[in-house]
């Protein structure tokens, strides 16, 4: 009885450790996110380039340039390196890190598009402990790094005419109210 419990026991540490083997695809992709899907005329949007892998970023490329039609674009100036994140996206933990952030300023009302972005970078992917005791004692693991691209998908968002001044706001102004 005990033979058979010990052989039960081999064959599910044997699974397991064909399981554990096998490792999840690496993941490396881009998202345009909007601060607002939609805004009043006159009114700015802030729009944010997010890189997205399953290991540790070690670069990114620069930023590349936004133009949209009929708006006024501004890059915004900050350290790439200080947004780096890990962050669960559909069920899977990846490091996150914002690559480029424009502020755009629509002339018009109507519907404007943020067009497709290619963005370069580099991740790193860790090679397993020789050791379990390796960590413990601080032993420092190798690495490979990986260089990938990807690319946003375009995105678009409305714009608005400015709203009405309610009555008060026009009483407060000095004009007349009928």
């Amino acid at each position: 009885m005990n033979y058979i419990r010990y052989m039960l026991l081999a064959l599910s540490l044997l699974s397991l450790s064909a399981f554990a083997d096998k490792k999840p695809a690496e993941v490396f992709m881009a998202e345009t996110v909007l601060e607002k899907s939609e805004i009043h005329k006159g009114d700015s949007l802030l729009v944010s380039v997010v890189l997205y892998a399953s290991q540790p970023f070690d670069q990114v490329g620069s930023a590349p340039e936004l133009k949209v039609k009929n708006a006024t674009v501004r890059p915004v100036r900050f350290r790439v390196e200080n947004t780096q994140r890990r962050v669960r996206r559909d069920g899977r933990v990846l490091y996150s890190i914002v690559c480029a952030q424009y502020v755009v300023c629509p002339s018009e009302t109507g519907t404007y598009v943020v067009p497709p972005l290619k963005i370069e970078g580099a991740y790193r992917v860790y090679q397993q402990a020789q050791t379990p005791f390796d960590d413990f004692f601080g032993v420092p693991r190798k690495y490979v790094t990986v260089k990938a691209k990807a690319a946003t998908e375009k995105v678009s968002f409305e714009t608005t005419p400015k709203p009405l001044r309610t009555t008060r706001d026009a009483i407060r102004q000095g004009g007349a109210v009928l």
